[in-house]
């Protein structure tokens, strides 16, 4: 029974300390080398490794190999990864199961060691796993006495908390990779980005709104630094008394209903395309971008549109068969009545006329003035 307690005392210990290092910033390869220095501590054993699925290929990272047997091991193409599970450790990983074997190469499942392997003499292992998912594996090898079930009951604890280590630094790695992912997509797109947080009075009514993050494309459009408007008001940093679209902004942090419109913001002689959405309740961010050249062309082509309308409004032109007399010239009109041609042309065109008399018709008037050619 004392025995007992002190095994107890022991694994407790180690768990201890295990939990204290795993809340600072450790890396998995160092917290798994700690978790096997544990382990052959509390089994008396020679050697051991400690390792983890990778969650993409599924393949076993094995990273305390480096500093336990790496050296002494004389197998060749040596790895830390491995692809196909064999012999008694692959065992253990595919049936989820842990094992005690004293005599190694008695065991039917077992495939031996390769040439240039340590000689084991006696292997222990358990599985890491969070019900019945696998995370990595706890192997010991050539302990000074056989091992027993009191090794393995020291033995699957620990498996038990290198698996909830696992799951837990995996996922903080997977968050940080993503978060990385999204500082870049951010920082290089082309539309400025604000985030938000709204700010209520006794009576929960917005009054105001606070900014928490902004990326590089908002400080070059609305030409405010990010130091200088990080945490500060929206009242104080536009200069506006009210911040600007409150009751739009608030409505979509509430709702987490998103929203956009195009605006002019005269403070800054600036036309905005704005999208709104909430990332969640009381906070809201905005996607931006300075429409002030479209609309500036927009304006010009309008402007070109409707010159060119009454450009065409004042044209007049005559089109299809004119009734003409052919000897006074006069026209029909559409009413019946007959017009001077000056007339005519001058009411259904632009055209005006300046009389003159041709050389064949000065002839005929004015025969003592002009001779005929």
């Amino acid at each position: 029974m004392a025995d007992s307690t002190s095994k107890d005392h022991e694994i407790s210990n180690s768990l201890l300390e295990l939990s204290s290092v795993l809340i600072s910033k450790i890396s998995l390869e160092e917290f798994s080398y700690l978790v096997l220095e544990n382990a052959k501590r509390l089994t008396q054993s020679k050697y051991g490794f400690v390792g983890y699925m990778d969650p993409q290929t599924g393949s076993f990272i094995c990273p305390t190999l480096s500093r336990d047997i790496w050296h002494e091991c004389q197998v060749p193409d040596k790895t830390f990864r491995f692809e196909k599970p064999c012999g008694l450790w692959g065992w253990v990983l595919e049936n989820k199961k842990p094992i005690i074997c004293n005599e190694p190469s008695d065991e039917i499942i077992s495939t031996g060691t390769p040439p240039g392997h340590i000689p084991i003499q006696r292997f222990l292992s358990a599985p890491a796993l969070i019900g019945q998912r696998l995370f990595g594996q706890i192997a010991l090898a050539n302990a000074t006495a056989e091992y027993d079930e009191n090794d393995l009951k020291m033995v699957v604890p620990l498996a038990a908390f290198y698996a909830i280590a696992i799951e837990r630094m995996l996922a903080e790695k997977a968050e940080q990779a993503s978060e990385e992912k999204y500082r870049s997509l951010i920082s290089t797109m082309n539309e400025g980005l604000c985030l938000h947080q709204v700010l209520y009075d006794d009576s929960q009514n917005a009054v105001d709104y606070q900014i928490l993050d902004v990326n590089p494309a908002y400080e070059s459009i609305v030409d405010l630094t990010r130091e200088n408007v990080l945490g500060k008001k929206a009242s104080d940093i536009y200069g506006t008394g009210r911040p600007p679209f409150l009751e739009v902004y608030a409505k979509v942090a509430e709702t987490r209903q998103p929203t956009s419109f195009d605006t002019y913001f005269p403070p800054m002689d600036k036309h905005f395309s704005i999208s709104v959405y909430s990332p969640r309740k009381g906070q809201f961010a905005t996607i931006f971008s300075d429409i002030s050249e479209q609309k500036k062309l927009l304006a010009q082509k309008e402007a070109l549109i409707a010159e060119l309308r009454a450009a065409g409004a004042r044209i007049k032109t005559l089109k299809g068969l004119l009734p003409i007399c052919a000897s006074c010239k006069k026209i029909r009109d559409d009413r019946g009545y007959w017009q001077q041609i000056e007339k005519y042309v001058g009411e259904h065109t632009e055209a005006n006329f300046s009389h003159g008399i041709c050389p064949d018709c000065a002839v005929l008037l004015y025969p003592g003035l002009y001779e005929k050619d």
